[in-house]
Formats: C-alpha cells, sequence, structure tokens
C-alpha cells in the first residue's frame, strides 16, 4: 500500500481485522508524517501506521529513523526502474549538455549558484531543465545556456536525458529517485550532493560532491573524457542499474519480504 496517497483511512486496522498482514512503503520521508496540519483525515492515516505489520523504506537514511518508531519492522527495498530490453550506450552530443530534472526536494539556492558559476568555468556547457518551478531560479532561468522545457511527451524527455552528458541533481533529500534511475538505465552519469538519500542509488563517490568547487572538478574530467572513456561507464551504469534497481530484482525483494513476513504470523 502507498499510504501517502491513499484515501483508504481505516485500511490497516480492517486488514488486520480479516487476518491479513500489512506491509507499507513509505515515500516521502519523517517529515510527512511528523507534521500536523489539524487534518483529521491526515491524522486518521498517521494513526492507522500502529496497525501495520512492517514498513519498507526506500534508503538505508529512511530505515534509521522509521526503526526508532518501529524497531523491528522496518526493511530497505529500493525503488526500481524499468529498463529497455535493448539498453545500450549512448554517446551525447556536442557541445555539452546537463539536464536537470524534478521539483520535489530540489535545492534551487544550489542549483542558481551551479548555473552561474558553471557560465565562467564551462561556457560551452548547456543547461536543460525539466519540471522544475522556474520561476525560483530568478534571474539564471534567463541565462543563455539555459533553457527551461515546458510539458515534454515520454519520448522528447526521454532523448534529452539520453544526449546529456551528465545528470545534475541538487538536492536537499532524496527518496525515491526517480530521475537519477531514469538517467542510470540509459547509461548516463549522474552527480549528486551528498545528501541523504542517494547514496543507496549511486555507484560509488566519484558521483557525489560536497561542494561548488570539487563539483567543478569533476565537470572539467568529465568534459576531457573522449568516447573510448565514456562508452564503458555508460555501459557500466546500465550494468549497475539491472543488477540492482530493476523492477524484476525489486520484485524479489519484495516477494521475499512478504513470504518472510508471513511466516511469521
Amino acid at each position: 500500500i502507498y499510504p501517502e496517497v491513499s484515501a483508504l483511512f481505516f485500511s490497516a486496522p480492517l486488514l488486520r481485522f480479516m487476518g491479513k498482514r500489512v506491509i507499507y512503503a513509505l515515500h516521502l520521508g519523517e517529515k510527512y508524517w511528523e507534521r500536523d496540519n489539524g487534518s483529521l483525515p491526515f491524522r486518521l492515516k498517521r494513526h492507522n501506521l500502529k496497525f501495520v505489520d512492517h514498513f519498507v523504506m526506500l534508503s538505508t537514511q529512511q530505515k534509521q529513523v522509521f526503526s526508532q518508531y518501529f524497531p523491528g519492522r522496518v526493511s530497505v527495498i529500493p525503488h526500481g526502474i524499468w529498463l529497455d530490453s535493448e539498453s545500450k550506450t549512448r554517446q551525447p552530443i556536442l557541445p555539452p549538455r546537463v539536464c536537470v530534472v524534478g521539483d520535489n526536494f530540489r535545492d534551487y539556492d544550489l542549483l542558481v549558484r551551479i548555473i552561474e558559476r558553471f557560465a565562467l568555468n564551462f561556457p560551452d556547457l548547456s543547461f536543460d531543465l525539466i519540471g522544475m518551478q522556474y520561476a525560483k531560479l530568478g534571474k539564471a532561468a534567463k541565462m543563455p545556456a539555459v533553457t527551461c522545457h515546458p510539458r515534454l511527451s515520454q519520448v522528447e524527455y526521454t532523448q534529452i536525458i539520453a544526449d546529456a552528458t551528465f545528470m545534475l541533481l541538487p538536492l536537499h533529500f532524496a527518496t525515491a529517485n526517480n530521475a537519477l534511475l531514469e538517467a542510470l538505465a540509459l547509461g548516463v552519469p549522474v552527480l549528486c550532493n551528498r545528501i541523504d538519500g542517494v547514496t543507496d542509488y549511486l555507484p560509488g563517490d566519484a558521483y557525489l560532491f560536497d561542494g561548488i568547487e570539487p563539483l567543478c572538478d569533476m565537470v572539467t574530467t568529465r568534459l576531457q573524457m573522449n568516447v573510448g572513456q565514456r562508452a564503458p561507464e555508460s555501459a557500466a551504469l546500465i550494468n549497475y542499474a539491472e543488477q540492482h534497481f530493476s523492477w524484476t530484482v525489486v520484485r524479489e525483494r519484495v516477494l521475499s519480504l512478504c513470504l518472510q513476513r508471513g511466516g511469521e504470523a
């Protein structure tokens, strides 16, 4: 059950009454559940958590947080991605482009500073921004190297990511990491600031930055890579996504958890 969007406010106790085991997958982080907006439906939804047998979290950090509330009842299973059966390495077009996708938990202040610095350090690099609140970027949204895309078709959206030299995700927090997974499935590197929720999804520290200066060093290195260097990395990223986050792998982990919890009834 995806409880954040569910209108079944009494589902958990009813299912328990019927002798069922209840497993919730939580997507929005602890702040969603800790808030108190005075809404009766929300309070009922939060009260429902007391009747849940087990919780699935999308990151190690979220498991640590929710284990404080529900000790022994929390597991980690990452979000998944459908991979094209014909996934292959892709060579980004020139001049270099960076794509930035999504609005939830995005660090707009950091993105503005990055856009301004890149205009000085990498004048040939362009930004493709998708699905963001562009007004939050102020003057940076109107800079010559920045394209703020309107609503795109799925084909257009996928093509922009596939053509990117890399995806950039400046974040405050992360849970499902949909954009990150979409890029990995296409063999596109993802560079992200080191925050809770992404370290479970990226292949290693080589894709994490701790400030704008280290990010500039990473980008300098990437822009110097040739096709012979990019192709193996692209193939490795697709393989990494398939081994760890394909829905086939995630499904098996979910089934294993359900069988385990059901056996404890």
